[in-house]
């Protein structure tokens, strides 16, 4: 399923590159942030990385390490937030339950944010603000509406993060990672059981439907 949603800049934050390999730094760097037990899991079931291309350049994996995460030479993980804690000295919000699909956006000072939905209910987009040595300096929630059950996401070109709810009426929407504008409603989008979204430089978005994958179904 495809549709047309308009772009804006998000305030304090870098335009994204489409580079692939800083595609796929940011991936990794989202995976390493949050465990749950000795596996890092989504919704919807598993994936395993393709063979070919940058992800074979990195180099084969070592062994687990203390976070039980197997990565390539040179990488670290590291546990950075847990659900009903507080993340950050510097505010009193508490990290939500069943953190799921998240991403990075680059900020101006070289430090970075990452977004992370909550699949409960209710549900929510909490973020993490991290300077540029990598210290947690803030964190908040950005998607504080009513809604539940958000899954996966997708974050635009235009430097925002869209947030899926999975369920029957489940809708889509755009939130500012830098948490000072309110979450919109994004009803063009649909209403269905949202998996993911993903979005092209043309500013096409495709929706993933939670009971059939990435089929356009809905």
């Amino acid at each position: 399923m495809a549709s047309k949603i308009v772009g804006r800049s998000a305030s304090g934050l870098e335009p994204i590159s489409s580079s692939r390999r800083q595609f796929l730094q940011a991936t990794l760097g989202g995976l390493g942030l949050f465990l749950a037990g000795n596996s890092l899991s989504g919704c919807g079931g598993s994936s395993s990385a393709n063979s070919s291309g940058l992800i074979a350049d990195l180099g084969p994996l070592g062994a687990p390490d203390e976070n039980g995460v197997r990565l390539p030479l040179g990488f670290q993980s590291r546990v950075v937030a847990r659900s009903g804690e507080p993340p950050a000295t510097s505010s009193d919000y508490l990290w939500p339950l069943l953190p799921d699909g998240g991403a990075t956006f680059p900020t101006g000072d070289g430090g970075w944010i990452y977004v992370s939905n909550s699949e409960a209910i209710p549900g929510g987009v909490g973020a993490l603000r991290f300077s540029s040595s990598g210290e947690i300096v803030d964190a908040y929630p950005i998607l504080e509406e009513e809604t539940l059950l958000n899954c996966a996401g997708g974050r635009t070109p235009w430097g925002t993060w869209l947030s899926c709810e999975e369920w029957d009426v489940g809708v889509v929407w755009e939130c500012d990672p830098t948490g000072r504008r309110p979450a919109i409603l994004r009803k063009s989008l649909g209403v269905f059981k949202h998996e993911a979204a993903a979005v092209d430089p043309a500013a096409v978005s495709w929706l993933g439907a939670g009971r059939c994958g990435w089929t356009g179904c809905g």
